[in-house]
């Protein structure tokens, strides 16, 4: 866990301080380090045997990271910069969140994000079906199902495999690149969205969000379908963190997920549990104060209590709780979203 014992005298490593400095004495490090034993020490009992459980994943695939590197389509088409802008609006809510390949069991998840999945297979596209099928929420991005993994193209109008599931076609598309476009929302609000814009032609879904400019002015730009006993949602273009926020609030409903935080993006949250035992960690990653509105009711196990439903972290300060129950609801000092609860 920690790299050496004390700084070394010689070499290259001379910089690449121990726990120790060069003198050998015990300093504020030593100190920090014994602090935090006789922490882990305490919190041993209550953590055993605790693990992560997830109800969200996004999948992840070497395949298409690659697919995207050969040929870039626009500028900023990435798989992965999709799959951060969920992660973070996701982790916003306090939500614990997967990393996962498609060949996991896509059951144990009440919501999926599918980032641009440019390759896809007749298996994987028919278990994202069956998972939606069976009450899962799927969230499909621009750019999936495009070709086979022997890099043809598939001929059905795109997302291909995927249209009977998202209740779409594509009926054109327009490479953004670095270039900017509006999107709104039946309520009038609006936001920026970039790198990339499908014309949809809806197929039973409905629209969520249209183009406010550009070529496909007024056509949907983000589309909900509902598909057996679950929902799938398309989005024709990629918005911005505002954008992103506010799309994942709105859908969480729809998945039956329970978000139980809204926390700044530099406060980070993970849970953990066992049976009859959940745990909340906190991390300050701020050089400020962070006050954190929790709707469990949380007993204090590390760091600052709770005072009226709010936890006060210091500035690089950790907290570790042991959820007591499902409180009344807080009212939590967050604006509504711009998209409904659908």
């Amino acid at each position: 866990m920690f790299f050496r014992w004390r700084s070394c005298l010689f070499g290259t490593e001379q910089y690449w301080h121990g726990v120790l400095n060069h003198d050998g004495k015990p300093r504020r490090r030593y100190w920090a380090l014994r602090d935090f034993g006789r922490e882990v020490t305490a919190l041993s009992e209550a953590v055993d045997g605790t693990c992560v459980r997830s109800e969200v994943a996004i999948l992840n695939s070497y395949e298409q990271h690659y697919a995207f590197q050969i040929q870039p389509q626009a500028e900023g088409l990435d798989i992965w910069q999709q799959a951060g802008r969920y992660y973070r609006a996701l982790r916003k809510r306090g939500l614990n969140v997967d990393i996962v390949p498609i060949s996991v069991d896509l059951t144990q998840y009440k919501l999926i994000v599918l980032p641009s999945w440019h390759v896809i297979e007749e298996s994987d596209a028919a278990r994202l079906k069956s998972y939606v099928q069976e009450g899962g929420t799927l969230v499909v991005s621009a750019r999936s199902g495009v070709k086979n993994s022997e890099n043809v193209c598939l001929t059905e109008p795109l997302p291909a495999m995927l249209s009977e599931v998202v209740g779409l076609e594509v009926d054109d598309y327009d490479p953004l690149g670095a270039a900017e476009i509006r999107v709104a929302t039946p309520d009038g609000r609006v936001y920026q969205a970039t790198c990339w814009a499908d014309a949809l032609s809806l197929k039973g879904a409905e629209s969520l969000a249209t183009y406010a400019e550009g070529a496909f002015q007024g056509e949907p730009a983000v589309a909900k379908h509902r598909f057996g006993a679950g929902v799938a949602f398309y989005l024709g273009t990629f918005g911005d963190s505002v954008f992103c926020d506010d799309f994942v609030a709105s859908i969480l409903d729809t998945a039956g997920v329970e978000a139980p935080l809204n926390v700044s993006a530099d406060v980070d949250v993970s849970w953990r549990e066992r049976e009859g035992v959940k745990l909340l960690f906190l991390l300050n990653l701020s050089g400020e104060d962070r006050a954190i509105c929790v709707t469990e009711q949380v007993a204090p196990l590390l760091g600052a209590p709770v005072v009226d439903g709010s936890i006060q972290l210091a500035p690089y300060g950790v907290g570790i709780y042991q959820a007591l129950g499902v409180a009344e609801a807080l009212e939590a000092d967050v604006e509504d979203t711009a998209f409904e609860r659908v």
